[in-house]
């Protein structure tokens, strides 16, 4: 049965699209998964991270291939003109064959939805528009294993969005004071949801990100985190310079030539961690 993971922080810069990209690259490289991953960020990480700027400039300027953003809008869209009130395009309604770009198709599969700067242009007054992905996905899940949510790091219609639509959620944290201290915004965040929607979602857990075990407090936030009752990751990924080399060249870290042999082990050790904690929950 199809799950949909969200990877949920409130706060930036925790590397929760490192962690959410790689984690779903996995699944298909490694345990032969049939995996989606949709961008649901105004600020697409995510898409930045897996399709290079002229693949990108090319999908966009192709009328017939949409964005998460169309899977949100309704009825035409009207686009901004140097003059008058703009001009309204029409577009096709969003499915997967028109909203999918193939990044790896081999034991296992992985594709991206990905996002767009028209996401800014969302009214979330417009009724219902919080339904719309859930709404999307159901119809689309006999089609993959696994859906991973890339979500934005705030509170926002895009984030509620992917809460509705999720079966699950995961916490990318870095081992630092600020980011500890924003775990208390999203569990403020998610009893607000759990009030307003009516559907409890599992956190799967927190997972840690950027970890120097080698010091002192990187060692005591984590060993606070595990103590505050919140159900913790057994495995994280270390710091590293050449993550951030493998992201600007648009590879996996565990493809990547300078990040696999140390790093590759961390995210398929944290992917199958993570199929571990689905199936718990069957």
């Amino acid at each position: 049965m199809t799950k949909v993971i969200s990877f949920i922080n409130m706060k930036g810069g925790v590397g929760k699209t490192t962690l959410s990209v790689n984690v779903a690259y996995a699944l298909a490289y490694f345990f032969d998964k049939k995996v989606l991953i949709v961008d649901v960020d105004p600020q697409f990480n995510t898409t930045q991270y897996l399709v290079t700027p002229q693949d990108y400039i090319k999908y966009i300027e192709d009328d017939t291939r949409l964005t998460v953003f169309d899977i949100f809008r309704t009825g035409p869209l009207t686009m901004p003109t140097t003059v008058g009130q703009g001009r309204k395009e029409v577009r096709p309604a969003a499915t997967l064959k028109n909203t999918t770009i193939p990044i790896y198709h081999d034991r296992g599969k992985l594709d991206l939805i990905p996002s767009a700067l028209e996401l800014m242009m969302l009214e979330s007054s417009t009724r219902g528009t919080e339904n719309r992905l859930a709404g999307f996905l159901h119809s689309t899940k006999n089609a993959y294993d696994n859906i991973i949510l890339d979500c934005p790091p705030t509170t926002s219609i895009f984030t509620i969005s992917a809460y509705i639509a999720s079966d699950a959620f995961v916490t990318p944290v870095k081992p630092d004071y600020l980011s500890s201290v924003g775990l208390a915004l999203i569990d403020s965040a998610i009893v607000q949801y759990q009030q307003d929607f009516s559907k409890s979602v599992t956190l799967l857990g927190v997972i840690f990100n950027a970890v120097n075990r080698s010091y002192t407090l990187d060692r005591d936030i984590m060993r606070q985190v595990k103590d505050s009752g919140r159900p913790v990751f057994r495995n994280y990924l270390r710091r590293s310079t050449n993550i951030a080399k493998a992201v600007r060249a648009h590879q996996p870290i565990f493809l990547y030539s300078q990040s696999k042999e140390e790093h590759g082990p961390d995210i398929r050790k944290i992917a199958e961690e993570l199929l571990e904690k689905l199936a718990e929950g069957d």
